[in-house]
């Protein structure tokens, strides 16, 4: 039953990304963004943070 609810919990996340991930792409900041499944929340972290940074350079170049 842990196991369960950890996975509700990393499927929340995944949407949470999935989300943000949606909303870059409207702004047309990022053009691709793959769904990210599975990957642990560092992970998640990591990937939002070099979107962040890459929106904020792509800020910067216009």
């Amino acid at each position: 039953s842990y196991a369960r609810v950890t996975d509700d919990r990393m499927r929340s996340d995944t949407e949470k990304v999935d989300e943000a991930g949606s909303s870059l792409r409207k702004q047309g900041v990022v053009h691709c963004f793959e769904v990210i499944e599975k990957k642990s929340k560092q992970e998640i972290i990591k990937v939002l943070q070099s979107l962040v940074f890459n929106a904020g350079c792509a800020d910067r170049r216009q």
